[in-house]
């Protein structure tokens, strides 16, 4: 989706949807026990910070090859001719590089098929070559000092062609729509057998700088918030590239590692699947569309005579409320006049039966694509926030007038809010509270 769109939708949405749609619109952050922490929410949003990388465990290692002990020679009275002695194996298939890893491991390999890969990645590296594709000198030095742990082997690379772990985390970043951001923003680098060790190397970084950019987009949004308003303050939770790079390279799972940067909290995944429902579900039959028209009412004359207003869209309303009529009648009659009335009282509509612009707005409802629009928009909101909120936390969810207090993952008190307006909208933001005011005293 197109950015200036998507930032219009994150400006514009501030519906609450069915509950399971809506997440809380309030943010919070981590506060010592003593403390709680304040979470005024934007419409639909919270997160909770991937693990933190710091605490990941070394990059695989691999172990190096056993050498082939000779074969004892057998006493000279027991043979004619001594046997010749076995010359170890070499290790062909694989050169070990016992260079330290930063992240624990003791040792990284390549295969002597990359050698040349681990070269040109070493010198053009240091040359700045690939500055072009990782946006410069500071996040150069940070991807250099990764591969440097690795003794230049490379990540995604394995004999020149791509690595398991390459096309497991390819097939991850293809999938990405299921968590609202967009699969062409990923595009992951060829990588065939045959080619020239200079483009290997290049490969090797672009794909480098792919994964980057989803974690950086996972945990701290695609859009950022100062762009919608100037009402949004959050402290966003950068990754940093080190540990991203740590993460996806230490275990055999990189599609867990690279789905460990979205938000975690329970509201973004009920986004996420309630994503997956808006995207794969059909249009009921039974509940049709009405279109616009003008406002139909049922009313009698001063003898008591029904006055009743003649109108195409009366059977599909009557359909829409399963009420039974002649076929052809089309008539707004009384029955269908308390359906309507009854239905506008459910939805806080005035009740006077009418069928007005706004009823019908409500019996129709946002068109699926607008549902879905709403839905990624906020699943963005929720990459802003923290995403640890601390063991008691407060959530203000404008959308449904609430404010939300929690401990230990279970609400334990709630109460109704008064919260902006149009032009005088509620800021959103997360702080730790220091100090509650309450009126009256």
């Amino acid at each position: 989706m197109a950015s200036a769109r998507f930032e219009h939708l994150l400006a514009g949405t501030a519906i609450a949807l069915a509950l399971a749609l809506t997440p809380y619109a309030s943010s919070a952050l981590a506060a010592s026990d003593a403390e709680i922490t304040a979470a005024v929410p934007m419409p639909e949003s919270a997160d909770l910070p991937p693990p933190s990388v710091r605490d990941l465990a070394p990059a695989e290692t691999a172990a190096p090859a056993p050498s082939v002990t000779p074969a004892p020679t057998p006493a000279p009275a027991a043979i004619a001719a001594p046997a010749p002695a076995v010359t170890p194996a070499p290790a062909a298939t694989e050169i070990t590089h016992s260079v330290p890893a930063s992240d624990g491991a003791k040792f990284t390999t390549a295969s002597v098929g990359d050698t040349s890969v681990v070269e040109r990645l070493r010198d053009q590296l240091a040359a700045g070559k690939f500055d072009r594709i990782l946006g410069g000198k500071k996040d150069r030095a940070t991807v250099e000092t990764f591969y440097a742990t690795r003794d230049f082997a490379p990540l995604w690379i394995a004999d020149g062609a791509m690595s398991d772990r390459a096309k497991t985390a390819a097939a991850y970043l293809a999938g990405v729509d299921a968590d609202g951001l967009d699969p062409s923003e990923y595009p992951v680098p060829q990588i065939k057998a045959g080619m020239e060790p200079e483009a290997l190397a290049e490969a090797e970084i672009k794909f480098t700088d792919v994964v980057l950019t989803f974690a950086r987009h996972a945990m701290s949004g695609r859009v950022h918030y100062s762009r919608v308003s100037g009402d949004i303050i959050y402290d966003l939770a950068k990754p940093d590239p080190a540990n991203v790079l740590a993460r996806v390279s230490k275990g055999q799972d990189v599609a867990a590692a690279l789905d460990s940067f979205n938000p975690p909290q329970s509201q973004y995944k009920a986004l996420k699947a309630k994503l997956a429902e808006a995207r794969g579900g059909k249009d009921d039959p039974s509940k049709p569309v009405i279109p616009q028209g003008q406002v139909l009412k049922y009313s009698k004359d001063k003898k008591g005579k029904e006055v009743l207003m003649e109108d195409p869209r009366v059977p599909a309303l009557r359909q829409w409320f399963s009420l039974t009529a002649p076929d052809g009648d089309t008539n707004y009659d009384k029955a269908l006049s308390d359906s309507i009335a009854k239905f506008q009282k459910e939805q806080g509509i005035s009740a006077n039966g009418q069928l007005t612009s706004a009823t019908l707005e409500a019996i129709n409802g946002p068109k699926r694509e607008k549902t879905i629009d709403i839905i990624l928009a906020n699943m963005e909101r929720w990459r802003w926030m923290p995403r640890d909120l601390g063991k008691t936390h407060v959530e203000l969810n404008i959308p449904d007038y609430f404010v939300r207090v929690f401990n230990n993952g279970e609400k334990v008190w709630q109460t109704r809010t008064v919260v902006g307006k149009p032009g005088h909208e509620t800021p959103l933001l997360t702080e730790t509270m220091k100090f509650i005011t309450l009126n009256p005293t």
